[in-house]
């Protein structure tokens, strides 16, 4: 007489260990995409430092998509975006930074930069000027700071 039961038994054992084989599979393709926001900004930076500008802006966009208000994320791409002389997509990312942060004073100063160019030189002197006042306050507000005990 056969035994249906182990056959049944042995058939399910055989799906679960296929299962188990395609779960691995999709998580060692899926492995890239559980870094976080900030660890793709700082895989930009590394590739900046290395001049290697597409895969920086690469690893900025893929931080936007998981993160559309980091601004250092923005910041950097419009680093490279300067760097590689884009400078209309520049002032995009930097204008960014200044919608999500408006004390950012460094994105006001690359802001300038851009402007500078791109052949603008009074909006991006404006934009200079705009920078340091704003660091100005930063670094008083700091030095008046109380202090922990």
């Amino acid at each position: 007489m056969y035994n249906f039961s182990n056959r049944f038994v042995s058939s399910k054992r055989c799906l679960q260990l296929v299962l188990i084989f395609f779960l691995a599979v999709i998580l060692a393709q899926c492995g890239e995409d559980l870094k976080s926001s900030d660890e793709y900004v700082e895989d930009g930076l590394e590739y900046t430092r290395q001049q290697e500008y597409r895969q920086a802006i690469n690893a900025f966009s893929r931080a936007i998509e998981l993160e559309p208000k980091n601004v250092s994320a923005h910041y950097g791409l419009g680093g490279i975006y300067n760097a590689i002389n884009q400078l209309e997509m520049a002032e995009q990312s930097f204008q960014t930074v200044l919608k999500l942060d408006p004390t950012h004073y460094n994105g006001l100063y690359s802001l300038g930069y851009t402007y500078e160019l791109m052949g603008q030189k009074e909006k991006a002197q404006s934009y200079y000027e705009r920078s340091n006042l704003l660091k100005k306050k930063w670094q008083e507000v700091l030095k008046n700071k109380p202090k922990k005990s």
